[in-house]
């Protein structure tokens, strides 16, 4: 980037080490996705507040009710939804009852 730079005041500035970096910036995030993508395989078709609760799970094991609230700031209503969703459609495991329930992953 600085070889452009430097180059900018000239009449034919040399863009190629810019538009190098450039691509090689690009490539690095569609790698960055499709590696994400292919890791998320199925989760195309679900809801967003889905794909977070399921990431999380990805990262950390389990989730509580409390920590889905916190994780997607929508209606306790339309969390439980998507949690019954999840259960259904496979994807997720409950454990426990009542205050002290947490729900896995199912890989």
């Amino acid at each position: 980037m600085r070889r452009t730079q430097g180059t900018l005041d000239q009449e034919a500035p040399d863009w190629l080490p810019w538009l190098s970096f450039f691509l090689r910036s690009l490539k690095a995030q569609k790698d960055h996705l499709a590696a994400k993508m292919a890791d998320n395989l199925g989760w195309e078709s679900l809801p967003a507040d889905s794909v977070k609760i399921l990431e999380y799970l990805k990262d950390n094991g389990r989730i509580t009710m409390k920590q889905a609230e916190e994780l997607t700031h929508i209606p306790r209503a339309t969390l439980k939804l998507r949690i019954a969703q999840l259960m259904e459609n496979g994807h997720i495991q409950r454990h426990g009852q009542g205050r002290g329930t947490w729900y896995t992953r199912i890989t």
